[in-house]
């Protein structure tokens, strides 16, 4: 009878198994059991990855793949072309990758394309199709800096899964996005994924900006005109939908958009809305919105027509009071200064007492003055602080400025927007302070007990967590002390955090009642 093999050679053959990347040799070390194989196993799962990437067909065919069922795949597989950002190359390993694993690997549910330029010659769509087809477990598809020469090719790609819940694109690019009748049928004839749930295009890279803003009228004509003869719509689960740009012929366009998608709770904006047609004329529609983020270039380079325009969506009268949560950004500390921050009080004040959560951020004003878009004047008879009166349902509110040492810190419009809360029900205040230096705290000290005066009035007896970040300076152990110190009336109840983390938890509300 054979001697087993020593601990130590079996533990050469897995780095060997891991060096050729036998991945289904390697899982079946995975299951071997008993104490003095625990090794073993922790070894062999060591050369298991969660994530895989392919930039050659060469390297998807290195992949040994057994005949029976074996290793069940990554979680995540990426598809490269270029090496760097703003290289793009051909991607035939898509094919070769939907070709061999196809029905092998279950277990993948992301799949990254990045750096990719889509050629017709490297890539048979019907075969591919159908080999992608066959990874149902793919339920998030994610582009990167991708090109494509028609519009009909991008969406192929996109209904090849028909279990996908989310899609987001970055920085895709689309040659011909004219849509004629030959398109539109092509486009009928395609399932779109039913199951689809977020959305998002967003644009990081300025280069040719004319081919990319084109995204959202690009969704807009493919969900309007596309699949209207449907008794059931494929949007039907479509719950968020993230922009960087918004750019459609009018405002009426934009509000079809949103209502085929029945379901649509979030809309995230991050950057510039503009609608090439303006007109007087608000298309009476009714919207299930319940969270909206404009984000700080929509504030900065958003012409103000265009301002008026979105919001008056919202704020007419079929469009209804279903804002929960609403997130913006504002003039320099938090002052009422243009048209758009007008406009955005508007909406704010229509969503009346649905409000629930809100988030108020300054734009820094050096960039506030270099674009002029932002720099219109408002009306003379403007209220300088942001007006939160009607909001009497208000539980969160997040607010964030820049620390202004020679200002007198009693008369900002934070202090004016804290002093006017009107609701009963605020349970959450979190507000960032952003400083150029450390040579602003001994003013800043000042200001703090003004500041717990104002969070110990009637309006804030129920308040179950104040948050205090600040940006900009090292918060040493000192500093946290000299800042609870400052606020002795609220932190006799124990509510106070001083945060020195993230920023990303303090504008999710939900986050913030942790």
């Amino acid at each position: 009878m054979p001697r087993p093999l020593p601990l130590e050679v079996w533990l050469l053959i897995v780095d060997e198994l891991g060096a050729a990347r036998e991945y289904d040799a390697l899982e079946a070390c995975t299951e071997a059991s008993g104490k003095e194989l625990e090794l073993l196993n922790e070894r062999a799962k060591k050369y298991i990855p969660n994530e895989l990437r392919f930039r050659t067909p060469e390297e998807v065919a290195s992949i040994q793949v057994a005949r029976k069922l074996g290793w069940l795949g990554p979680k995540c597989v990426r598809i490269e072309g270029g090496e760097h950002r703003g290289e793009r190359l051909p991607i035939p390993h898509l094919a070769t990758f939907a070709s061999r694993l196809a029905r092998k690997w279950y277990n993948v549910s992301v799949l990254v394309i990045e750096r990719a330029e889509w050629r017709a010659q490297d890539l048979d769509f019907p075969s591919l199709s159908l080999s992608l087809c066959y990874f149902a477990s793919i339920t998030h598809l994610h582009l990167h800096d991708v090109a494509f020469p028609t519009v009909r090719t991008f969406w192929r790609l996109v209904c090849a899964f028909p279990d996908l819940l989310t899609l987001r694109a970055y920085d895709i690019e689309i040659a011909n996005t004219a849509i004629d009748a030959r398109t539109l049928t092509a486009l009928r004839l395609l399932s779109a994924p039913v199951e689809l749930r977020v959305i998002e295009f967003v644009t990081e890279q300025p280069r040719d900006l004319a081919a990319r803003a084109d995204c959202a009228k690009l969704f807009q004509v493919i969900i309007t005109q596309a699949v209207p003869f449907l008794k059931t719509s494929p949007w039907s689960l479509v719950s968020e939908l993230d922009f960087q740009h918004v750019t459609c012929p009018t405002a009426a366009a934009f509000a079809r958009l949103l209502c085929a998608l029945p379901t649509l709770k979030k809309l995230s904006i991050r950057g510039p809305c503009k609608f090439s047609e303006q007109s007087t004329d608000v298309p009476d529609m009714t919207f299930r919105l319940d969270r909206l983020d404009l984000g700080k270039d929509f504030s900065l380079q958003s012409e103000s027509q265009s301002v008026d325009a979105l919001i008056g969506l919202f704020t007419q009268p079929r469009a209804g009071g279903r804002l929960r949560d609403i997130s913006v950004w504002l003039s320099p500390y938090l002052r009422v200064m243009t048209s758009t921050d007008v406009a955005l009080n508007r909406l704010v004040k229509h969503a009346g007492r649905s409000l629930s959560g809100l988030g108020l951020r300054a734009l820094p004003e050096d960039g506030f003055r270099m674009y002029s878009k932002a720099s219109l004047l408002a009306a003379p008879n403007t209220v300088r602080s942001f007006n939160i009166a009607a909001n009497t349902d208000l539980n969160f509110l997040g607010c964030s400025i820049d620390f202004k040492p020679e200002d007198k810190f009693q008369d900002s419009p934070l202090m004016e927007l804290l002093n006017n809360v009107t609701s009963g029900w605020m349970t959450h205040v979190s507000v960032t302070f952003h400083f150029k230096d450390a040579a602003g705290l001994p003013r800043f000290w000042i200001a703090l007990p003004q500041l717990d005066l104002a969070l110990s009035r009637n309006a804030f007896t129920k308040l179950r967590s104040v948050r205090i970040h600040l940006c900009g300076i090292e918060v040493t152990y000192m500093i946290r002390n000299i800042i609870t110190l400052c606020f002795r009336r609220i932190n006799k109840s124990y509510i106070l955090h001083i945060d020195t983390g993230n920023l990303a938890g303090i504008w999710n509300r939900y986050n913030s009642y942790d």
